[in-house]
């Protein structure tokens, strides 16, 4: 396997995916492909924009795993939000760019109110490879973008603080992350990653999913069908408290 970028993203909350366009947005419980490649294109500074570069990171594969708190409880809360609909005489638009400048131009414009859901005290490890590692670890280091879990609302608490390792195993580096001294240790039992050919060593599959989160055109709003493996760890990792500057080990 070629460099393996390991990085860890901590957040006070944060929303990940989901079905989108309805009243109610929900939150996966960890970050979606969609979600990683975002992050690491607001990283590297790639205009929403910009097909070609986007399209370009679709080389990249991840294995991402959730880090549980020892002394918080994740759970998932409720805000509510105004947003703009339009009227389904709209027929068929390409975006909703599209959709608001149609429904404007018909009188067809409603505000509803929104249901929007968020996961607190976020925590994950990512390990990255199948690109260039170095530019990514060094994108993630220094970001040109600022990079948030999910929404905008939603920034990082803590730096991102990625290493390249050289693993046939990539989640086998996450005992080297260490948690910010205000998330305390955490603990690493289960992670999800593509469906490639991965060896299993001290850790086995124990579900195959699907999941409709491997973006595609963005002008449409389109995500390809992946295949998803989740694998549970034994023994379990532990991720240690980092140490703070100045205190003696």
């Amino acid at each position: 396997m070629a460099d393996t970028v390991l990085f860890s993203l901590y957040g006070a909350l944060g929303a990940f995916g989901g079905p989108a366009g309805y009243t109610r947005r929900s939150t996966e419980m960890q970050p979606s492909r969609s979600n990683l490649i975002g992050l690491c294109a607001a990283a590297l500074g790639i205009p929403r924009t910009d097909q070609t570069q986007l399209a370009a990171l679709s080389v990249w594969k991840f294995a991402c795993a959730p880090i549980a708190p020892e002394r918080q409880h994740q759970r998932i809360i409720r805000d509510y939000h105004t947003a703009q609909t339009v009227h389904r005489k709209v027929k068929r638009p390409r975006s909703r760019r599209d959709a608001i400048k149609q429904g404007s131009a018909a009188g067809a414009i409603h505000t509803e109110i929104t249901q929007r859901d968020y996961l607190t005290d976020c925590a994950f490890a990512v390990a990255a490879w199948g690109g260039d590692a170095k530019a990514l670890a060094t994108a993630l280091r220094h970001p040109i973008f600022a990079p948030y879990l999910g929404r905008k609302s939603c920034p990082l608490a803590a730096p991102m603080n990625p290493m390249i390792t050289d693993t046939n195993a990539p989640w086998a580096a996450f005992g080297e992350l260490s948690s910010p001294p205000w998330f305390g240790p955490g603990r690493i039992d289960r992670f999800t990653c593509d469906a490639v050919q991965l060896p299993t060593g001290d850790c086995r599959i124990t579900s195959t999913s699907h999941a409709y989160d491997d973006p595609g055109d963005r002008g449409t709003w389109s995500f390809h069908r992946r295949r998803v493996e989740m694998r549970r760890l034994d023994p379990a990792i532990i991720v240690p408290v980092a140490e703070e500057p100045g205190v003696a080990a």
